[in-house]
């Protein structure tokens, strides 16, 4: 498999080191808006540098790309990837508006990729042990829940709710 890497700021640089891990993938081209990043990553796994993904997309033709730009940059990058034939693990939060989230879904649909995000927070072993306590009725139906989450995880917080309480119905009636 050959995968791009478009942003190479932190989450592309751990996108990349388990990348780098797998056999039988090779990572082809590392994008970023600032050209030394690109070139620094790229270095390191022996790839081409780029600083236009759709350049990247039409030269390399990865069969994976992972998105690791802000949120805001998402949409654009993802649809061009998914358009190019590639499948598409993009970073949290999924887009920066929900009718941008349903544009990348819509086209992933009409060109028969995934397109994927990962909430790697579900595997932290606190976390697998309290939803099966909730999952087993040990810990009986909560009533209350409070979370606090720094500023930029809130979507952590909300996906770990949703998580740790798949069989509670937080909309159930009288």
């Amino acid at each position: 498999m050959r995968v791009g890497i478009i942003g190479c700021g932190g989450q592309g640089r751990v996108h990349a080191a388990a990348y780098a891990q797998l056999p039988n993938v090779q990572i082809v081209g590392c994008c970023d808006v600032v050209a030394e990043r690109a070139e620094q990553l790229a270095s390191q796994y022996g790839s081409k540098a780029f600083t236009d993904f759709r350049q990247m997309l039409t030269s390399l033709r990865p069969d994976i790309v992972s998105v690791c730009t802000l949120e805001g940059q998402h949409a654009d990058a993802t649809i061009a990837a998914l358009q190019a034939g590639a499948h598409v693990l993009c970073e949290k939060m999924l887009a920066a508006s929900l009718d941008e989230a349903r544009q990348m879904v819509a086209t992933a649909h009409q060109v028969g990729r995934l397109l994927a995000t990962q909430f790697n927070y579900r595997h932290i072993p606190s976390v697998r042990w309290l939803k099966k306590l909730l999952d087993d009725g040990t810990l009986g139906e909560p009533l209350l829940v409070t979370l606090l989450t720094h500023g930029y995880c809130h979507h952590h917080g909300v996906d770990l709710l949703r998580f740790c309480s798949a069989k509670l119905s937080p909309f159930k009636r009288p």
